[in-house]
Parts: C-alpha cells; sequence; structure tokens
C-alpha cells in the first residue's frame, strides 16, 4: 500500500512537470488559430469554385489570392484581438472584440485545441459573415 501511494506521489509530479514545462504560449495559440483559419479558406474556396464550376487553374488561382488576403488580414486580427491566459499547467486563448470576449483555445501539454472548422463556420455564417 505504501509503495502504490508512493508511485502515485511521483507519477502526479512527473505529470504537473511536464505540463509545466510543455505549456503552450502566445505564439503557439496564433500558429492554431492561423491553421485553423486558413483551413476554413480552402474549404469556402473550394465550396465557391465548385458552386461556379471553376476550372482547376482558376480555382488554385482564387485559392492562393484567398489565402493571401486571409493570411494578412488574419494575422493582424489575430495579433490584436487574442489574449492568451497562461495558467502554468494550461493555458487559455481569448478573442476579445468589442463587449464580446470568446474562449478560442486551450493549450496542454505542447497542444493548442482550438474548435473544429465546422464549429467555426457555423459561428460565423449565424453572425452574417
Amino acid at each position: 500500500m505504501k509503495h502504490g501511494c508512493a508511485l502515485l506521489c511521483v507519477g502526479t509530479i512527473v505529470l504537473l512537470i511536464a505540463m509545466t514545462l510543455t505549456c503552450p504560449k502566445k505564439m503557439d495559440h496564433q500558429a492554431a488559430l492561423r491553421n485553423t483559419l486558413r483551413e476554413i479558406v480552402n474549404t469556402k474556396i473550394d465550396e465557391v469554385a465548385e458552386n461556379e464550376q471553376m476550372d482547376a487553374s482558376a480555382s488554385t488561382f482564387t485559392k492562393m489570392v484567398g489565402q493571401m488576403a486571409i493570411t494578412q488580414f488574419g494575422d493582424v486580427a489575430i495579433d490584436q484581438l487574442l489574449s492568451v491566459d497562461d495558467y502554468v499547467l494550461f493555458s487559455v486563448g481569448h478573442l476579445k472584440y468589442g463587449q464580446a470576449d470568446r474562449i478560442v483555445s486551450l493549450g496542454l501539454l505542447n497542444h493548442v485545441f482550438t474548435p473544429s472548422t465546422e464549429d467555426i463556420s457555423e459561428e460565423l455564417q449565424r453572425h452574417g459573415l
């Protein structure tokens, strides 16, 4: 019984140290949100290309222009609107715009979790974007 308790304590301490050392920083949250944003843009461009029956070269060009525009706009927006609260063991990313404050990412064990592209797309549609 003593050995089991000691092993549990050591395991807990090791886990806490690992969580502390691998807690994602603001840059990690920004990168994860940028990747999610790019996925959404690519999906939307593919939908438009399919609906408009674009040929492959027009679709590729549209995707490149869309990526460039959203990268420029998205980088600035994410940099200015994202704040990350570091709680030592994990971190939480918030987007603050106007009076709204939304949790958009959770960092844990060197990974940043963001909402799925479907969830974000639904939220953008709900706001008419």
